[in-house]
């Protein structure tokens, strides 16, 4: 009887942390999805305010519907959320997305990232916004690839390593 729930604490060890290995695959690969999803983001609007001349509300609802993941319902509430605001563009964008980017995969400093840019859309001319839009797309696309090609060894090692520790930690144990 000893001896049986050893080895059923060990299978279950091994089953979490390689599990846990797994989900952090899982969470890298989300991560890279919304980077592009972001990416996509950022080039619409840069075109609804370069050549649509179209006022952000609008362009984010415009952008909402072409986006279907969290980014979409985040720049939909946003664009209903403003319409009711007495604060500047910037206060707003900052205490919205500090919010709702909270149940994304982006890690802390491209949260930041995001949120340091509405500083810049608050502000009436449209050439700053295209400038700063631009700067922060291409500083979105080099994460992109950097992610993109660490993506398959840290895949590997995620997985090793949750099964690695499971065996390891079992052993002790036992």
């Amino acid at each position: 009887m000893n001896t049986l729930l050893k080895f059923a604490g060990a299978g279950l060890i091994i089953f979490a942390t390689t599990a846990y290995g797994f989900m952090k695959c899982r969470d890298l690969k989300l991560r890279l999805e919304q980077q592009k999803e972001i990416a996509k983001i950022i080039f619409l609007l840069k075109g609804e305010i370069e050549f649509g001349h179209t006022a952000l509300p609008e362009a984010f609802r415009y952008i909402s519907k072409r986006c279907h993941t969290v980014f979409g319902e985040i720049l939909s509430g946003f664009a209903d959320s403003i319409r009711d605001c007495r604060d500047s563009f910037s206060v707003s964008w900052r205490a919205y997305m500090q919010e709702k980017l909270k149940c994304t995969g982006l890690n802390n400093q491209e949260k930041e990232a995001f949120i340091q840019l509405g500083d810049v859309l608050g502000l009436n001319e449209c050439e700053t916004q295209i400038n700063a839009l631009s700067a922060y797309e291409k500083e979105l696309n080099m994460s992109i690839e950097e992610l993109t090609g660490q993506l398959p060894s840290r895949t590997k090692v995620y997985r090793s390593l949750g099964i690695t520790v499971g065996v390891i930690i079992t052993i002790i144990i036992v």
